[in-house]
């Protein structure tokens, strides 16, 4: 090498301009929405799967005994004092006084009052 020569770089280099940018973001764009549609499919295929072993998906339900927060609530208990003594919460209390159950006693779920039941 040559002593007293040097490079100077006036700008950005060759290649790496607005353009190379634009095409950098577009590939990686569409590396990341494979990678998103390649997720949700395996998850589709995990509920599908577990659905077909006859598991139960998503939160377990409570049904509380809507006799016992009548008589709770008629000692003057106020709604959250009654979730908290049942141990569940305020909107299923009130759900269980003023909503008759939607689920057929058949397909009835084992959890009661926070307690399970076999």
């Amino acid at each position: 090498m040559l002593r007293g020569y040097g490079q100077r770089l006036e700008g950005p280099p060759a290649g790496a301009g607005p353009a190379h940018g634009k095409m950098v973001f577009t590939v990686l764009a569409a590396v990341a929405e494979l990678e998103r549609s390649l997720i949700v499919e395996r998850v589709k295929a995990g509920f599908r799967n577990a659905k077909a072993k006859g598991k139960r998906l998503g939160r377990p339900r409570v049904v509380p005994d809507a006799r016992r927060v009548a008589a709770l609530r008629e000692q003057g208990l106020s709604w959250a004092k009654i979730a908290e003594r049942l141990g569940i919460g305020e909107g299923t209390v009130y759900r269980a006084v003023h909503a008759p159950a939607k689920i057929p006693s058949s397909r009835r779920p084992v959890t009661h009052c926070g307690t399970v039941t076999n």
